[in-house]
């Protein structure tokens, strides 16, 4: 995986930060778009008829990209989850496959200092901007992870 990018608006809506990504020239006529991310995400809004994914998938399309929704119909456990991403960024044998660079600021701090809610096992604090581009970035490495048929240590999937 590598991360090369990041759009950070604060206070933005779903179809703001479409936009910054097709005016940042990532999205192109006939180029191939993965949409992945948080079950949730494919929920509809009381304030609208779409969802979030629905609003990606809308802007993308109309700039001319061929989308591919590739989001699960539930989230993962978030320990498995972390436990995946820590094995991309570092595994057992030294080797790393999670690289992101200089100008994800947002995603670096926060592959380093993301953390779980104060007396709580399992539950992340998610009041800090950047624990939801770490949580995407592990939504997408589970799911890439899983369609490989990759086994993790102590799972039963072969």
């Amino acid at each position: 995986f590598h991360i090369f990018d990041e759009v950070v608006l604060a206070g933005a809506n779903t179809h703001q930060a479409a936009e910054e990504w097709i005016n940042k020239g990532y999205i192109k006529h006939g180029q191939r778009i993965q949409i992945r991310g948080d079950a949730s995400g494919d929920a509809r809004d009381t304030r609208s008829i779409l969802s979030d994914y629905d609003i990606l998938k809308r802007a993308f399309s109309n700039a001319g990209a061929i989308v591919e929704m590739q989001v699960p119909r539930s989230n993962p456990p978030i320990r498995r989850r972390h436990n995946l991403v820590n094995g991309y960024c570092l595994n057992e044998l030294g080797t790393r496959r999670l690289f992101i660079y200089k100008r994800c600021t947002v995603a670096h701090d926060g592959m380093r200092l993301t953390a779980l809610k104060k007396s709580s096992d399992i539950v992340e604090d998610d009041s800090k901007p950047y624990q939801h581009i770490t949580t995407a970035i592990g939504y997408s490495i589970v799911y890439e992870h899983n369609n490989l048929g990759l086994v993790q240590v102590g799972s039963s999937r072969r």
